[in-house]
């Protein structure tokens, strides 16, 4: 399963709280990005058949379950520095990630 800090779980619910009733971040995984694979998190509204729902305490965050195989023991945080906020995907699985971390590959 992934695992989601308590900083990252804060900043769902700050983006959950602007946006319409019943929507939910997504984690997802897609082919693409410069090693292979790219994350992607976006907001959602829409449920599918295959969604695994990981229940932040207010909050829910759903991943399809092919992404899910990829982000197996992964962990799911939320950053902040002097150059950017952003969420970050910390991922056992990826043996190549690139310079901004929003690609892999397995």
């Amino acid at each position: 399963m992934l695992s989601i800090t308590d900083n990252a779980k804060q900043q769902i619910k700050n983006i959950i709280a602007s946006e319409p009733e019943g929507s939910f971040l997504r984690v997802r995984v897609d082919s693409g990005g410069c090693s292979g694979f790219e994350y992607q998190i976006l907001i959602d509204s829409i449920k599918t058949f295959d969604d695994v729902i990981i229940n932040t305490g207010e909050n829910s965050v759903l991943i399809d379950k092919l992404s899910l195989s990829f982000l197996e023991g992964a962990i799911l945080d939320f950053t902040q520095d002097t150059m950017a906020k952003k969420f970050t995907i910390l991922n056992p699985k990826a043996k190549i990630s690139c310079g901004c971390g929003n690609s892999f590959s397995v």
